[in-house]
């Protein structure tokens, strides 16, 4: 899943950048320096959303519920930096390849982006 937040007005822009990017991720390599910092970021961001009881118990809880167990909380890490620039655009080209969009916002926001017909 990828997602993008933006000011109304930007819509357009930021769904043509959006798209930009998943394009780019599916057909192109990471560079190292971008894998580095997309690792950097994605596990800064995990340490983060675990300074609480409450938040670790959430996790941990979850990785329960979907069949992972609590010890994929020690894993996760290791399977991050183990990504590699040819794995990650191979996963990309099997979970983009027919994207589903769901824009949300005001209507004049989005009417300009969709292309909907309707028949009455």
């Amino acid at each position: 899943m990828t997602y993008i937040g933006t000011a109304p007005q930007n819509t357009e822009i930021a769904l043509d950048g959006l798209k930009f990017e998943v394009d780019r991720l599916t057909d192109c390599l990471l560079d190292d320096e971008e894998l580095k910092t997309a690792k950097s970021k994605l596990l800064g961001q995990y340490a983060l959303g675990k300074q609480t009881n409450a938040q670790i118990a959430q996790i941990l809880g979850w990785y329960e519920a979907i069949g992972l167990g609590t010890g994929f909380d020690a894993a996760f890490p290791a399977a991050i930096e183990a990504v590699t620039a040819e794995s990650a655009r191979e996963t990309a080209r099997r979970y983009f390849r027919d994207p589903y969009v769901a824009v949300v916002g005001p209507e004049e926001a989005i009417a300009p982006v969709l292309q909907v017909t309707t028949s009455c």
